[in-house]
């Protein structure tokens, strides 16, 4: 299950650092620290990407 806001991953080089720590996270069926990561990427595009459009 992709997050429907993941970023390209050239886009942001934390972004992407984030994404795919999440997502091994999950791999390795880490629920905790996969929720972790996803509010982490949620913060960083709030406060560095402001003029992406918030998708729920």
């Amino acid at each position: 299950m992709t997050s429907p806001d993941a970023p390209e991953p050239d886009a942001c080089p934390t972004c992407h650092a984030l994404t795919t720590t999440e997502r091994q996270a999950r791999a390795a069926h880490d629920h905790s620290r996969a929720t972790d990561y996803r509010v982490l990427l949620r913060r960083h595009l709030d406060t560095t990407h402001p003029a992406r459009p918030f998708t729920p």
